[in-house]
């Protein structure tokens, strides 16, 4: 991690280091008391770096791709050794949790967003428009039925650094934020709206960065 502090950003300000961050997060109070994560349904997940270092990506502009809106140039993730570990736990929850489904995700320089819907053991896997879609139908193992998501994520955020400090030679480093966000997805427009949220964070990311 400290190998890349030179091409880290510094923020002077909280407001401006949470900028990409939705707004309704608030770091005391980001889990409902005596809500039940274990529930059938969607949720929207932010998971931080330590000291928000940039070491996951580069976010670069391109016209090579394009995106919906025709025209329009959209970024390319450039994912760092650190950050292919990341994507490569963001396919495996699937794999390990079986009842779990990662609809959508962006990798961030310092940050990961993820949409996570629990389906149920056995239940059909509903359908969802986003690209990033990563199913598993024949994953093994039985979950238990109190699987939270504060496991899965628990349990990402310990193979990923695991894996992170192997490949650093520093075992025991710190790599994420002791917490996370979640916000506990309520409506179909909400959905939408996160999913659109997520899909152009890498965009937002470019726009305000490129000024600096």
């Amino acid at each position: 991690m400290y190998e890349l502090r030179n091409h880290t950003k510094h923020y002077h300000n909280t407001s401006e280091r949470n900028e990409h961050i939705m707004p309704w997060y608030h770091r005391k109070t980001n889990r409902l008391k005596d809500y039940d994560y274990s529930n059938i349904g969607a949720y929207f997940i932010t998971i931080c770096i330590q000291e928000r270092h940039e070491i996951l990506c580069k976010i670069v502009g391109t016209d090579d791709v394009i995106t919906r809106d025709a025209g329009t140039s959209s970024p390319t993730i450039q994912l760092t050794e650190y950050g292919k570990i990341v994507d490569e736990y963001i396919h495996t929850i699937p794999k390990k949790y079986p009842h779990i489904r990662v609809d959508t995700y962006v990798i961030m320089p310092d940050h990961v967003h993820m949409v996570l819907t629990i389906v149920g053991e056995g239940s059909p896997l509903p359908q969802n428009n986003y690209g990033k879609n990563i199913n598993n139908t024949h994953g093994t193992g039985n979950p238990s039925p109190t699987t939270t998501i504060g496991n899965i994520i628990g349990w990402f955020k310990y193979q990923t650094t695991k894996q992170i400090n192997i490949l650093w030679n520093t075992p025991g480093q710190h790599i994420w934020q002791r917490s996370y966000h979640d916000h506990i997805i309520r409506s179909e427009q909400d959905y939408h709206n996160i999913c659109q949220y997520i899909n152009e964070n890498p965009m937002r990311w470019l726009q305000k960065h490129s000024h600096h």
